[in-house]
């Protein structure tokens, strides 16, 4: 093997290029605040912290979705107490309208029921951020059935018929979305439903109950030949038994509607519990990879000024043996 007077060089300039490749690792971390710089030096962290990156992106689309839910539900229930207490004050009106004292007021009731019903509807007809609630899974008016009779593109509207006997107004309710579900993942594991349907509120898609308002109406403003009613035209026997069905149907209703309503609170307290557990493992995750893949700065300075020391050293150590020649060394 030949030596020359070079050759005394090697070792130390691979110990200098190793300690300087060393010292800036440490400093680019202390200045990035990162732990992995480069993939050569530390592939195992890369993959840990790949791994934590992925599951926190998935959990923070898990509360995205809660998030929404809970903003959903609160908008829901809401808007479901509101429709509740105008079908309460229909109720009241019913009741109104079997007293002898209110009897040349009937036709004034009929017209408050009228202005309530029209609330319903507006209610019905409710958006959250753009998507309407009550529709099933048709959330704008692109997906929704346009029925003959029809003038708008909502999911409910009160449409103008032929007038019959039955229904001297020609007024009816329709409902042109669908009872389908609106689902959402809360976890991996965990699906919820967070819209109400039609059905769930009014038994069918006919709105058979809703449409029970207006046949009220039509008892308090018509009279049986479907001439308006005056202050003078007095209920029937008939007129009070018809009444009294109505009352009872638009009661089920107002119960039904609750039912539903407690339900969506139980759900909302659910997901705001859920919500809770979510923040919790977001906190969790984003600690395991805060260890992973950030400096830990005592650490990394200690070692960046051993790092620092040792180069010295070895920089004098250099100095050194530039001044003397191949022969003293090698003696």
């Amino acid at each position: 093997m030949r030596v020359t007077q070079f050759s005394k060089y090697i070792p130390i300039q691979s110990s200098i290029q190793e300690i300087q490749s060393r010292k800036y690792l440490n400093e680019l971390r202390l200045a990035t605040g990162k732990q992995v710089v480069n993939i050569t030096e530390t592939p195992s962290l890369l993959v840990q912290k790949k791994r934590f990156e992925s599951q926190i992106a998935q959990q923070q689309q898990y509360k995205k979705n809660i998030d929404y839910s809970i903003n959903f539900l609160q908008h829901t229930t809401e808007t479901l107490d509101t429709i509740a207490s105008n079908i309460q004050k229909i109720k009241e009106i019913a009741i109104s309208a079997t007293q002898i004292s209110t009897a040349k007021d009937v036709p004034v009731l009929g017209k408050q029921i009228r202005g309530l019903l029209d609330d319903i509807v507006r209610y019905l007809n409710s958006d959250f951020d753009g998507q309407f609630v009550f529709s099933g899974n048709i959330l704008n008016s692109d997906g929704l059935a346009s029925p003959p009779g029809s003038t708008n593109k909502l999911p409910y509207e009160i449409i103008q018929e032929t007038p019959t006997p039955d229904n001297p107004s020609g007024l009816r309710i329709i409902f042109k979305g669908n009872t389908k579900k609106v689902v959402v993942n809360t976890s991996k594991v965990s699906l919820e439903v967070i819209n109400t349907t039609a059905d769930e509120m009014f038994n069918d898609t006919t709105l058979t109950n809703l449409n029970t308002i207006i046949d009220l109406y039509n008892l308090l403003t018509y009279n049986k030949d479907g001439t308006p009613r005056g202050e003078n035209d007095l209920f029937t026997q008939e007129d009070l038994s018809k009444l009294e069905n109505y009352h009872r149907t638009i009661g089920q209703m107002y119960d039904k509607i609750n039912a539903v309503n407690a339900r969506n609170g139980a759900l909302l307290n659910r997901l705001e519990n859920l919500r809770d557990q979510s923040a919790s493992i977001l906190t969790a995750l984003e600690g395991y990879k805060s260890k992973v893949a950030d400096t830990d700065y005592a650490s990394t300075t200690i070692q960046l000024n051993k790092d620092q020391t040792a180069l010295q050293f070895t920089l004098q150590v250099a100095a050194r043996l530039t001044q003397t020649t191949l022969f003293d060394f090698l003696r």
